[in-house]
């Protein structure tokens, strides 16, 4: 049985070029609901709020020199 949340958070960084990392977030499906770039240096607190979110991803999407991690993985209990 697949579950899905209306939200989750998570960290991501070290972020040292603006807009270089996207976080998307997928329906039961595998179609993307919404897509958030990260916007701000360092570590960089995501939420995204959609119903019927299944799934995720984190991808740079051009040049983050150090490279990024994440962490602190939230979402709430059904």
């Amino acid at each position: 049985m697949s579950r899905t949340v209306d939200e989750f958070s998570l960290d991501v960084g070290y972020i040292n070029t603006l807009k270089s990392v996207d976080v998307t977030a997928y329906d039961a499906q595998g179609n993307i609901i919404r897509v958030v770039p990260v916007d701000a240096y360092g570590i960089v607190r995501v939420t995204i709020q959609e119903a019927g979110i299944a799934s995720f991803s984190v991808k740079s999407v051009s040049a983050e020199p150090a490279g990024w991690a994440i962490d602190n993985v939230t979402f709430p209990l059904p």
